[in-house]
């Protein structure tokens, strides 16, 4: 290109210069954020189209002056890592030119490495490309990383004359197949991928060449494969390995021990899973057989293995310092597959405490706390447990003994006491065993009734025949003994305070750990029955409403928004058992609000705040407001207030505002408006806003939300013949996070936004028309913050959600504005699809013609299986303007009949797994192949779909094959445009004759291709058919069931693990004519081999059957079926003999396979093996020849046919197997 220059891409650099001079990557730089201006010039470029090329260098390099090679290398780096590289064209692309290299990205004929490398060439800087295997995101621990799956290209820059490693692709692994793409723009970056350290590097990245791996010591491939999977944030949490360095741990001994090193404080946690189908209650359970305990410098894990089988195991990390945000969910960072054999013995889980971490934790430091016991594990001879606690303020301690089966309480005996300096806890454990002990804490100085659980101990009480020791001075020996490297302390309030949040807000990964007891007396519950009047409360009862306390100048506080979903784990059986007395307190009739709250709250002593908030809520969101009436309702009184709801001159906010403070609790009623069933995005006048109010309640120092009126739902009983209703917890307006809220309710005092950063009237009336169930389901906006979209062409939206809710599915309806739901002919729908994938489900509407439309996305979780009415529930709306479609003939998405694309939940339900989990896929050279995984053996069926050809003719584009445990699917474009593949499938183990819809790919071919048919296959005809498994069949030559061959003779290997009797039969795919006397079945003892004649070039269908040869029926059953597509034509093909019986067990020939006139020898030999034979003799028009015996089994002669050729002369070949010596049995008759 002229005014442009390239440098070689590897120069004549040595392979010492490659690492012996290169620096670590912190000391070229130290920050990340020291690139910020780089990155923000590079996403800007990003954003911008360029004529060529050289527009492209120019502005992106060249035009900005940048000084070092660093900075340039960085600036390519978030370039190429931000734009999206499958839709960037050029004017002008010729062939060899740079613009070429794009082209051939755009057609998946190159790679991200070449496009760095390219553009780093072109700067003047050294690139080279380095091909290898990789562990992507696939890869498992143990799994073979030499699969075409993990074959990778990445690159080594140089920099200042030292070779450094990039991989840009992972870098953006979002833009794989346009995932998470917005506006032409990557929306992640992963910088660890920029300059990595070849010691990391190692872990994930294996080079062919041992001089790109950029190491001192080279890795070979077998040691690569067996390395650990570390993952990038392992590194950056700065974690080390201490033990195990390998991926795949074994056991013969029921446990595995891991150690994990640390340079900084680390929060770690864990999943232990069982390979195979998940199961929420299985890892539950297996969560339970690890000890984990975290030191200053390390964690480790001592994971027991419950019974022999194959494991993963899971670690998951943060970094915990003074900087760190405690919102942030731990990361996965390493990952193992343990393999117990079956000597392992069945072991018992660890007693069942409530965190996952044991031993000493900073929470201690937090409470003014030092433990005398360090060590995580304490083991008494006696049954006897001391552990000393040094405090530096008050507080107040309790402690919890866990056993697992439970202990009874009469049989535990823990104490603790008190003193101005120290608390003394101790425990007599009932029986020898392994015991656990929760202890939790509480500052009696803060306004809080919450305990938070410290720290826990496993006790282990075991008794033999060593010598007692003194009780005191075994307490000292254990302490000296136990004692290690104090855990890092946080001195400063603030910081207190944000790691308690943490500490009942981390649920993290561990499933079924309880966390934060509180004051909480059990309770039974009285059934009511509707209209019961209840007695009244004791005389010496007063209700005394709360004054305004809190002060309301300045900023309000508000919850922490990690502490609601926190608090509604810690008080969930709680709130179960608050609900129910509340559900049968509202079928009574109270006479004042007095008797009403000593019924609900009082009586029941309940005394946290919160269970009382909960009490009064779901008692006001069940009670039928008809019968809301009192007796007493003095002007101006609590009860007025309430009895005026039923005539509509209060409101469930001014109600629940009464209930609150004469409970004892400060509240507010906010007034405002909220958004209305007729409301529709973008509007600006008020239509569709109604008044409203709702209510804040200050609890934990904070002020909260909730809205009692929003939450009721009137639903009718299907229980009452009369039709009653019944009023069901709407949850998302209990607690309601103030930046959820925010969507629908807009106060009219700013401040009870309790925002930080506060939102106006124009930017309320924006925000998309949100559902409770958006929030419900965890989703977050991604895209389109506002509800109206004006769009010239395809407008793609996107909503995040959380990866652990497998069975999220999202559908959608498109409605015009004037009410119709089609456009000539065709529904609307069909002109919007969408996919989900690694958390983000993407949606994609071409629009059809300008316009208004109005589009209403759903959701559901199909993992909720107990629920039988589980339906979508609409999540948010959308306005769409349409000012001008770029298509002059707008197309629809093909007809399949979902919306949704790519695997269903029916697809993980049956067992299945793929790495194709995009919905869209974009062919190469016209081609598609990709892989199911299957557990067990399943037949397939597969449909195509386009929006103007039929069925029949697609026909033949797309065939699949199974080898193993895969299913491989080929797809062969008709030419350019969009394709739906719909993929059914069912276990071939099932009686059940439904295949399922399982998938659906959206296959996009953007290419100019030659068109090639496949022919078509029954449904499942490829591979191993079910029986083939079953008879101890396999495989030892062609496993891939589809054989594209040069020449027109085949032979084909089985193996038998029994004695079997073989057929087959050739059908051509075009003509269907049958071919069966072209093939020859040859056995020799369990090896059995098909030799196929094939007459002309074309495709071939091979069925082979098979069945025991002691099994006496007709019908051999299909066993593995073949598609041969013969290429040439080689030499002349004739038919075999006919074959009969007896040749089929076990009969081998050598010589003469083809007996034909235009072959026309005159003498020819016979050697054949006939087992069991006493004699064998050919036979030719009534001339006998007999063959002489030469080894047992083997026959051999010659026989005269010269004169017999082209009379039409039958030749046999018949044995006598003992007894009548006059009886033969005919083997194989030719045709002369």
């Amino acid at each position: 290109m002229e005014g442009l220059k390239t440098v070689n891409g590897t120069g004549t650099t040595n392979v010492v210069s490659k690492h012996k001079f290169r620096k670590r990557r912190s000391e070229l730089f130290n920050d990340i954020l020291l690139f910020q201006s780089i990155d923000d010039h590079a996403i800007q470029v990003a954003i911008s189209d360029h004529k060529s090329f050289r527009d492209l260098i120019e502005h992106l390099v060249i035009d900005q002056d940048f000084k070092t090679e660093l900075e340039k290398t960085r600036a390519i780096f978030r370039w190429v890592t931000a734009r999206d590289l499958y839709c960037l064209k050029y004017e002008k692309e010729e062939p060899g030119s740079p613009e070429d290299i794009f082209a051939k990205f755009r057609g998946h004929k190159t790679t991200y490495a070449k496009i760095f490398e390219t553009m780093c060439r072109y700067v003047g800087l050294k690139c080279a490309v380095v091909t290898g295997f990789a562990k992507g995101r696939t890869y498992r621990p143990g799994d073979p990383c030499g699969t075409r799956d993990c074959r990778h290209s990445w690159n080594a820059v140089s920099i200042d004359g030292a070779w450094y490693l990039v991989d840009t692709k992972w870098a953006a692994r979002r833009s794989s197949n346009g995932g998470g793409v917005t506006n032409g723009l990557v929306m992640d970056c992963d910088d660890f991928y920029f300059l990595t350290d070849p010691e990391k590097f190692i872990y994930s990245h294996w080079s062919n060449s041992a001089d790109w791996q950029l190491l001192e010591n080279p890795v070979t491939f077998t040691e690569f494969e067996k390395m650990p999977h570390l993952k990038p944030n392992f590194f950056k949490c700065g974690l080390h390995t201490l033990t195990d360095k390998r991926c795949v741990l074994e056991t013969t001994t029921g446990s595995v021990n891991l150690r994990i090193g640390c340079s900084n404080p680390t929060k770690f946690c864990y999943r232990f899973l069982r390979l195979g189908k998940y199961n929420v209650d299985d890892e539950r359970k297996l969560g339970k057989y690890v000890f984990q305990v975290s030191e200053q410098k390390h964690t480790s894990f001592n994971i027991r293995i419950p019974r022999a089988g194959l494991f993963f195991f899971k670690v998951y990390a943060k970094q915990v310092n003074k900087t760190s945000n405690y919102k942030n969910h731990l990361t996965e960072v390493a990952s193992y597959k343990i393999v117990a054999d079956g000597s392992t013995q069945e072991v018992d889980a660890f007693p069942p405490c409530a965190s996952s971490s044991w031993g000493a934790s900073p929470l201690l430091s937090l409470f003014g706390l030092e433990a005398s016991k360090q060590s995580a594990k304490i083991e008494t001879q006696n049954g006897k447990i001391h552990i000393e606690f040094q405090k530096t303020r008050p507080v107040e301690i309790l402690c919890k003994l866990r056993y697992h089966p439970p202990v009874e309480d009469d049989k535990i005996n823990v104490s603790e006491i008190f003193y101005i300096d120290k608390v003394k806890v101790s425990a007599n454990l009932p029986a020898p065993g392994e015991y656990g002990m929760d202890i939790y804490c509480r500052d009696p100085d803060v306004n809080e009734k919450c305990f938070t659980h410290i720290c826990q101990y496993l006790l282990i009480y075991t008794k033999n025949a060593l010598p007692s020791v003194d009780e005191e001075s075994q307490e000292e020996a254990e302490a000296d003994s136990d004692r290690t490297t104090p855990t890092p302390d946080y001195p400063d309030e603030e910081e207190r305070e944000q790691t308690e949040k943490a500490t009942i807000s981390d649920k993290d990964l561990n499933i079924g750990i309880t966390q934060t007891p509180f004051q909480f007396k059990d309770f039974n519950i009285e059934e009511r029955t509707r209209g019961q009047v209840v007695d009244t409360a004791p005389d010496d009862f007063r209700l005394t409403p709360t004054e305004k306390e809190v002060g309301e100048n300045g900023p309000l506080t508000k919850l922490d928004s990690s502490e609601k979903p926190a608090l509604r784990l810690i008080y969930g059986d709680a709130f179960e058992k608050v609900d129910d007395h509340a559900l049968e307190v509202a079928k009574c009739r109270h006479a004042s609000l007095r008797d009403l709250l000593w019924d609900l709250v009082y009586s029941k002593d309940i005394t946290d705040e919160l269970l009382k908030i909960r009490a009064l809520f779901r008692w006001l969101v069940s009670k039928k407001v008809h019968e809301m009436t009192f007796d007493s309702g003095e002007e101006g009184g609590p009860e007025e207030v309430m009895n005026l709801l039923q005539r509509g001159k209060s409101s469930y906010a001014d109600v629940f505002d009464v209930l609150c403070r004469y409970a004892g609790l400060q509240s507010r009623v906010i007034p405002g408006v909220t958004k209305g069933l007729d409301y529709r995005p973008g509007q600006k006048s008020d239509v569709g806003l109604a008044p409203h109010s709702w209510n804040a309640v200050f609890l934990r120092n904070a002020w909260c939300l909730f809205d009692p009126c929003l939450a009721s739902h009137p639903i009718v009983s299907t229980f009452t013949a009369s039709g009653e209703f019944h009023f069901v917890l709407d949850e998302h307006y209990f607690l309601t996070e103030p930046n959820q809220l925010v969507y629908t309710h807009f106060p009219d005092d700013p401040k009870w936004e309790l925002l930080d950063e506060l939102v106006s009237r124009d930017e309320f009336l924006n925000f998309p028309q949100m559902t409770p169930h958006f929030f419900a389901f965890g989703l977050d906006l991604l895209t389109h913050k506002h509800g109206t979209v004006v769009s010239t062409g395809d407008v793609d939206i996107l909503l995040k959600y959380s990866v652990d809710l497998v069975g999220l599915r999202f559908s959608f309806t498109i409605h015009a504005d004037t009410g119709h739901e089609d456009y000539q002919g065709t529904k609307l729908n069909k002109y919007g699809m969408m996919e989900s994938k690694d958390g983000v489900a993407s949606f994609r509407f071409r629009l059809p013609e300008p316009g208004t439309y109005i589009v209403y996305i759903y959701a559901k979780d199909e993992s909720q299986n107990n629920n039988k009415e589980n339906v979508f529930a609409q999540v948010c709306e959308y306005i769409i303007h349409q000012d001008g479609v770029v298509q002059k003939e707008p197309v629809p998405f093909p007809p399949c009949p979902y919306l949704s694309w790519g695997p269903r939940a029916s697809f993980f339900t049956m067992g299945l797994a793929t790495a194709q989990n995009a919905g869209t896929v974009h062919t190469k050279d016209g081609k598609i192949e990709f892989r199911i995984e299957m557990q067990t053996l399943t037949q397939f069926r597969t449909r195509l779909a386009h929006h103007s050809m039929s069925e029949t003719d697609l026909e033949g584009y797309v065939i699949y094959k199974i080898l193993g445990k895969t299913a491989i699917f080929n797809f062969t474009s008709p030419g350019r445009g969009e394709y739906g593949l719909e993929i059914y499938a069912k276990g071939t183990q099932t009686d059940d004759k439904k295949l399922y819809h399982v998938a659906q790919y959206l296959i996009v071919c953007d290419e100019d291709i030659e068109s090639f048919t496949l022919p078509k296959l029954p449904p499942g005809f490829l591979g191993p058919q079910p029986q083939f498994v079953e008879l101890g069949l396999s495989t030892l030559s062609h496993h891939d069931p589809i054989i594209h061959s040069d020449q027109n003779r085949i032979e084909i290997i089985l193996r038998t693990s029994q004695d079997m009797r073989f057929t087959g039969n050739m059908i051509e795919t075009e003509t269907r004519h049958e071919y069966p006397e072209h093939i020859f079945i040859q056995t020799q003892g369990t090896v059995v081999t098909f030799v196929i004649n094939i007459p002309t070039v074309g495709f071939y269908m091979l069925r082979l059957h098979g069945i025991p040869a002691k099994d006496p029926s007709h019908q051999v059953p299909a066993v593995y079926n073949y598609l041969i597509n013969c290429k040439t034509v080689i030499k002349p093909a004739f038919p075999f003999p006919k074959q009969f019986g007896h040749w089929k067990e076990g009969g081998y020939m050598w010589k003469p396979m083809e007996l034909h006139k235009e072959i026309g020898t005159p003498v020819v030999p016979f050697r054949v093996y006939i087992p069991k034979a006493k004699e064998v003799a050919v036979v030719v028009d009534q001339d006998w020849t007999l063959l002489k015996s030469t080894d047992p089994g083997v026959w051999e002669g010659t026989v005269e046919l010269e004169r017999y050729y082209g009379r039409g002369c039958r030749l046999t070949m018949v044995a006598n197997y003992g007894g009548d010596v006059t009886r033969y049995a005919t083997l194989l008759e030719y045709t002369l």
